[in-house]
């Protein structure tokens, strides 16, 4: 399920979003927060459609908990100006 506030999505994106758009795959699956200063250089999203066609930059997901040792999904916030250069 997508909630969005503050950022303009293409009238035709999804409510959902498709498992290959989706970065938080990797937090579930690594329970553990993943930070993604610049999306343009992050291997994990070498291929993933999302980032480019949105625009976005920046990426912030954390894994939610369900009795402290089930993972339910991600929580991510994103941002579409990069954090910071990669060298």
């Amino acid at each position: 399920m997508l909630a969005n506030v503050g950022m303009s999505l293409p009238t035709n994106f999804e409510a959902t979003t498709r498992l290959s758009y989706a970065i938080c795959q990797h937090s579930v699956a690594m329970n553990f927060p993943l930070v993604i200063d610049d999306t343009a250089y992050h291997p994990l999203l070498k291929g993933n459609l999302a980032f480019p066609e949105l625009g976005i930059g920046a990426y912030l997901g954390a894994p939610v908990h369900v009795h402290s040792d089930h993972v339910l999904g991600a929580i991510c916030a994103l941002e579409l100006k990069a954090r910071r250069k990669q060298e």
